[in-house]
């Protein structure tokens, strides 16, 4: 495959992501954007792009990895649909005479993880019964909207509370405690809201907005016994463990790409085409228009890099030629000497910078008057393109997205709060007024998913 070319000289083109001072959406970093869902490897290197194309017509030549994503592990906790990928390790935690262990989990496991449809199974070992009365295990999810300037507590949201082990010695009376205890549970895939509505269980999630407020889903199994000294006494001790857990329901886009290029959604295919127009200044100099392409569609695993196509179109050669490079830049092939010659050049502060970013927009309700609308943009992904080909009335680059690794969930609603991811295409000048074009920005809905088309157990998103 070849190697991937020299970028646009006015194309900003960033192998990691990092703090940009001239942009007003800021970076993920682990300081601010923390998921409880732990990664095991880093995402591998950005491929080459595809050969050089022509048109948007053919097909990507694009050949991605589907395979197992290595952001949230293997398929931890086994599922009901699938028994094959279940991993052998424990997760152990203890606590005196206590012991919590839980089956089907990653080796050195960090957080226990699990998916849709997950049984969760496990032991609880007492290491000595003299005197326990009581012994309470259960999984619980909550969904946490927190606003500290507002004096008021969290808003909270109980999406999961599931009992998984229970031993009362009032009820049993006569009968010892066990020193083990099994239990095995299938996780539910909804729960019910107070509109009596089955909603999908959200993903593991922690986000800081910067008005201050919090947006969490935490999920968790706790574990109590409940000991009184002697028989007579009303005195009671209570021994407690508690660990988070990670909760990544899979999914997948519902069709393979490559896909063809198209203006709208048919009953078969998604819209994988979206047009818009650099307007012109002058009335002389004809605007561009701007044809993103996007192969995979809107609906792309954030396990693989994303690919994209940008092409600039218009019957002017000087609009055209504000987004040509240098003619020293060997990977931009200059327009023949014949014809380029006969362009005037502008000066060097109007020219464009492009950028395709992807960003993650998270947004709540907040628990003050001042806060009652609020969000945080992040960027989560930057473009990365090099030229695919050149003519008197088009210039087309191919290049990839990568998401950045920290991300482990696509877009998903809340109570109280909403994530969703979009692609920004902007076209901008550092010398706004010297410009004969004006700035450009398009704004693309996009869905996240955390596996490619050819995970089976991973379920299928139809729609953004």
């Amino acid at each position: 495959m070849p190697a991937i070319m020299n970028p646009h000289p006015y194309a900003t083109a960033l192998s990691d992501l990092s703090d940009d001072s001239s942009s007003d959406i800021p970076y993920l970093k682990s300081s601010r954007y923390r998921s409880i869902v732990p990664r095991k490897d880093s995402i591998p290197p950005l491929p080459s792009p595809a050969p050089s194309v022509s048109s948007f017509a053919s097909s990507s030549s694009y050949s991605l990895s589907s395979g197992s994503n290595s952001r949230l592990g293997s398929s931890s906790g086994r599922t009901v649909a699938d028994d094959s990928e279940r991993p052998n390790g424990v997760f152990m935690l203890h606590d005196g005479i206590l012991s919590l262990s839980l089956y089907g989990q990653d080796e050195g496991a960090e957080f226990p993880l699990y998916e849709r449809d997950s049984i969760v199974d496990g032991r609880v070992t007492i290491a000595n019964t003299s005197g326990v009365r009581k012994v309470e295990a259960q999984i619980d999810g909550v969904v946490a909207v927190e606003d500290p300037s507002s004096g008021r507590s969290p808003k909270k949201t109980v999406v999961l509370s599931e009992p998984l082990v229970y031993w009362d010695g009032d009820v049993h009376s006569g009968t010892a405690c066990p020193h083990e205890m099994h239990f095995s549970t299938v996780l539910p895939r909804c729960y019910v809201n107070d509109a009596m509505e089955r909603v999908p269980l959200p993903p593991s999630f922690t986000e800081y907005l910067t008005s201050g407020v919090r947006c969490v889903v935490e999920y968790s199994i706790s574990l109590t016994i409940t000991r009184v000294r002697e028989r007579s006494s009303i005195w009671r001790r209570s021994v407690a463990l508690k660990t988070p857990i990670g909760y990544c329901p899979r999914s997948r886009p519902a069709t393979r790409g490559p896909l063809p290029a198209m203006l709208a959604k048919s009953r078969s295919k998604p819209a994988t085409l979206f047009v818009s127009e650099i307007k012109s200044r002058l009335p002389n100099l004809s605007p561009i228009t701007t044809h993103l392409y996007l192969p995979n569609s809107q609906i792309c695993s954030f396990e693989n890099p994303i690919p994209f196509y940008l092409k600039l179109s218009s019957p002017s050669e000087q609009a055209l030629r504000l987004f040509m490079p240098p003619v020293s830049h060997s990977s931009f092939l200059p327009f023949a000497d014949t014809y380029s010659t006969r362009l005037p050049s502008f000066p060097s502060s109007a020219l464009p910078v492009i950028r395709l970013r992807l960003v993650r927009r998270v947004s709540a309700d907040g628990l003050s008057p001042s806060h009652a609308k609020n969000g945080t943009d992040i960027v989560i992904g930057e473009g990365e393109m090099g030229r695919s080909a050149t003519s008197r009335t088009s210039i087309t680059w191919v290049g990839e997205i990568r998401v950045d690794s920290k991300v482990t969930c696509g877009g998903f609603r809340a109570k109280n709060f909403v994530v969703r991811d979009f692609l920004i295409l902007s076209v901008k000048f550092p010398e706004h007024a010297q410009s004969p074009l004006m700035e450009m920005r398009r704004v693309i809905p996009v869905r996240l998913t955390t596996d490619g088309y050819d995970c089976s157990h991973a379920v299928r998103v139809f729609d953004i």
